[in-house]
């Protein structure tokens, strides 16, 4: 049973706007180009592009200052960082000679010391 587009080809008949090729072809014809006409109400100050939403329009960038910019000031940010932390004196567990220094890692230098002194001893007196 033969129905529809290809009862056409069939039968030799052309369709409303094009020879019996169109048919054969299996493609939509194709309706001619129409020019676009576009009008623009306002010209955009940062970018100078034309726009006619200001929601949608976004600007084009034709430097990358910020870009550098920013760069510059995240260096200069990790810069002030690191003079921070080198000024900074450091706290080492084990020089540390404060008796009631409330630092987890002094506390066990501390302990761990005078328990293995200790045993040292007793074991040297053995």
């Amino acid at each position: 049973m033969v129905t529809g587009l290809a009862m056409l080809r069939h039968s030799g008949a052309t369709c409303h706007c094009c020879s019996p090729c169109s048919l054969d072809r299996n493609t939509k014809p194709r309706g001619s180009a129409k020019p676009e006409v576009t009008v623009t109400l306002v010209r955009c100050g940062k970018c100078g592009q034309p726009y006619n939403n200001s929601f949608t329009h976004t600007c084009k960038v034709k430097t990358d200052f910020k870009a550098r910019k920013k760069r510059h000031e995240a260096e200069i940010r990790k810069a002030a960082a690191a003079a921070r932390r080198a000024a900074k004196p450091r706290h080492s567990y084990s020089a540390c000679r404060d008796k009631n220094c409330p630092r987890a890692a002094c506390v066990a230098y501390r302990e761990g010391r005078e328990e293995g002194y200790d045993a040292g001893y007793r074991a040297g007196r053995e």
